[in-house]
């Protein structure tokens, strides 16, 4: 049923944060299990986003990325924009872990769009400060100092900024800009 697919797969969150990954595969799995009638349901759509986690924290790269895509995929079936932004943020999350960063970048820019057609400002900061991140990592650091602006231009509305000031001293640093670094 619904209910109990529903239930699995916050055993499974639950699970994994205490990282025992092979259970939370199997919660996962009983969860996609009933959740295969409904398989145009945004359950089983964040069932399957949630194996791509699992794999994620499990350091199993093509597999996360087998099940991130698929959650893209059935995102766009679906047509949830919300679940669109995070389907592309996932993706550009997995492709960064391992340096895959024109594809990250990719699916950020996805992501940020997404996220501003649909209002949806968490997304479009965790967004931003990724795109600073990969053009700090590929020493575009001027452009990582633009995407970190739009966050000041912004009224996101909580308290992120701790990564944000981060990221903005250490590409000061690099510039050689010291005292702006801090």
């Amino acid at each position: 049923s619904l209910i109990k697919g529903r239930v699995l797969t916050r055993l499974r969150f639950l699970i994994s944060k205490v990282e025992k990954y092979e259970e939370a595969l199997d919660y996962n799995q009983k969860a996609l299990n009933y959740l295969a009638n409904y398989k145009s349901s945004k359950s089983y759509i964040n069932s399957v986003n949630d194996r791509g986690i699992i794999y994620e924290y499990m350091e199993e790269w093509d597999s996360m990325l087998h099940y991130y895509n698929l959650n893209l995929k059935l995102s766009e079936e679906f047509g949830d924009a919300s679940n669109l932004v995070y389907a592309h943020y996932n993706l550009a999350t997995g492709y960064k872990k391992i340096d895959q960063l024109k594809k990250a970048d990719f699916h950020l820019e996805q992501c940020r769009k997404k996220a501003l057609k649909s209002s949806n400002k968490i997304m479009l900061m965790f967004t931003y400060i990724g795109l600073a991140d990969i053009a700090y990592k590929q020493n575009r650091l001027r452009e990582g100092l633009n995407w970190l602006a739009k966050m000041d231009d912004e009224e996101f509305g909580f308290d992120i900024l701790h990564d944000q000031e981060e990221l903005r001293s250490k590409i000061y640093q690099k510039l050689g800009e010291y005292r702006l670094a801090y």
